[in-house]
């Protein structure tokens, strides 16, 4: 009799040290993590096994096979016995079903579109499962049925070993495995935490990345050359130095009664730009901090420009009482005008932050990639960011102000009585499993703050600099060459074609 499993051996020795029925870990990650506990063990696949195979567990060794266009692919030696974990003679030829989330403002929404209008009318074939998000986002969708739906196919109708099967979006679990499985997808931190490492590895075969980083730090858990480069990318019809300025309807931030209202006031002066959903490790509190530390409203002609979306959708007020709570550490007599746009922005006008700045500043602590300094360097705006994680690919002297960073170290995780860690202030960031015991840049001192008030001083006093024209141009430069949808679809589009 065969069972579907899910098979753990030693990374070293290929030797199989258990066996387990894959039903277990259907129910999540947690399930999985009870067996995940010894560094040395590595997870292969999910497979089927005969019975009589599995009792002779002791005599297997996992081999890593690198012999085809599908690397990463693993079968077991059994005395002999070349035990599969599909049947490889027939992935070619075969459809290629993509699930991906081409309705949704989330970013995996965003970078799901672009790569899906340029590559669904090409020669693959490609058929699209819709996943539909919720929550905060689903409120920008636009209507692109007429552009999608023709694409739309649910893989219930074909035979579960008939197609290549590609996801854009964080990895999930998947068994039985019978299928070639494919996941384009990201994280933000410098090591994987282990049941997450495994999980991936036991239900993948390649992954696709968009930064040599994420690549890095993947290939510390999994074989490198499973892992492929291909970035995300700006349209320059959409983000360009003409972007427009549109109407948007502000809130404003009362110094006086501590509150954020609503205004017809717009910003004015020199605007600084920030652009992101609202949690610590996106460095918003710096900006604000910086902000505050580097400009007196009786001096200097600037305010700051906050389209900033909540981290934390449960607590509606939970982005206001942040913003309120950190400049109240600061002199608000001093403090220019401060406008906030907190609601989403239609997708396809994903433009509109970038009408409202003259400089950009994005000090954030951890990136799988990091798309919006590239859109504000396509709008050739000087960008002010870290360098670290994904930002490292493109952030450089050369291109922006950089934001060094202090530190990389375990941000901790949630226990049964709570926090678990050295570094409190990332608690809002790691309500997901997945970051749990991760190691993260750490950005949280004083000479942190003045060094992002310096670049914005800077910015502001000498706009037109050659130092300033420089990095503009050389990022703008970077963008159109390197970073545009056009050029990393086609990228994309030559890595599936392996596939068909």
């Amino acid at each position: 009799m065969a069972k579907h499993c899910v098979v753990f051996y030693d990374c070293n020795t290929g030797k199989v040290k258990e066996i387990i029925e894959s039903y277990l870990f259907l129910h999540g990650v947690d399930n999985m993590s009870l067996h995940c506990s010894q560094e040395p063990d590595r997870l292969i696949m999910g497979m089927v096994l005969d019975e009589e195979d599995i009792a002779r567990k002791d005599e297997m060794i996992v081999v890593k096979d690198y012999s085809s266009d599908f690397i990463g692919n693993h079968y077991i030696d059994l005395n002999g016995k070349k035990i599969e974990v599909y049947n490889k003679n027939n992935i070619s030829n075969k459809k290629i079903i993509i699930d991906c989330d081409v309705f949704s403002g989330t970013g995996y929404g965003m970078l799901s579109r672009e790569f899906m209008k340029r590559i669904l009318p090409r020669d693959l074939g490609i058929k699209i499962n819709p996943i539909n998000s919720s929550g905060l986002f689903q409120t920008c969708l636009t209507n692109d049925d007429n552009v999608f739906s023709k694409y739309f196919i649910d893989p219930g109708s074909l035979s579960e070993d008939k197609y290549i099967h590609v996801r854009i979006y964080p990895p999930k679990i998947n068994f039985p495995r019978k299928i070639y499985n494919v996941a384009y997808t990201m994280l933000e931190s410098y090591t994987l935490n282990h049941f997450y490492a495994k999980m991936m590895e036991s239900s993948y075969d390649r992954f696709i990345v968009p930064t040599n980083f994420i690549k890095e730090t993947f290939s510390k858990y999994l074989d490198s050359n499973r892992i492929s480069v291909v970035p995300l990318g700006v349209d320059s019809q959409v983000f360009n130095p003409n972007v427009q300025t549109e109407d948007v309807e502000f809130k404003r931030v009362d110094f006086k009664t501590k509150t954020i209202q609503p205004t017809d006031e717009k910003p004015s002066g020199f605007k600084f730009l920030s652009c992101a959903r609202f949690s610590h490790r996106k460095g918003c509190d710096l900006v604000l901090k910086a902000f505050a530390n580097g400009f007196d409203k009786q001096k200097d002609d600037v305010s700051l420009v906050l389209f900033y979306l909540p981290e934390n959708e449960n607590n509606k007020k939970h982005l206001i009482n942040r913003i309120l709570s950190i400049f109240s550490k600061y002199d608000t007599n001093k403090i220019p005008p401060v406008y906030l746009k907190n609601e989403p922005w239609p997708t396809n006008k994903q433009y509109i932050p970038y009408g409202w700045g003259d400089c950009f500043v994005f000090p954030s602590r951890g990136e799988g990639f990091g798309l919006t300094p590239l859109e504000a360097a396509a709008c050739k705006m000087p960008v002010i960011s870290s360098n670290s994680s994904g930002l490292s690919d493109f952030i450089s002297d050369e291109t922006a102000f950089v934001v060094p960073i202090d530190e990389v170290d375990d941000i901790g995780r949630m226990g049964n009585n709570g926090y678990e860690g050295n570094h409190p202030e990332w608690v809002e960031d790691i309500l997901h499993q997945h970051t749990w015991n991760c190691e993260f840049p750490i950005m949280n001192g004083q000479d942190t703050i003045d060094i992002i008030s310096n670049h914005m001083r800077f910015v502001y006093e000498n706009p037109n600099s050659e130092k300033v024209k420089t990095k503009v141009e050389n990022f703008y430069k970077l963008a159109m060459e390197k970073y545009n949808w056009d050029i990393v679809s086609n990228q994309l589009y030559q890595e599936l074609k392996k596939y068909s």
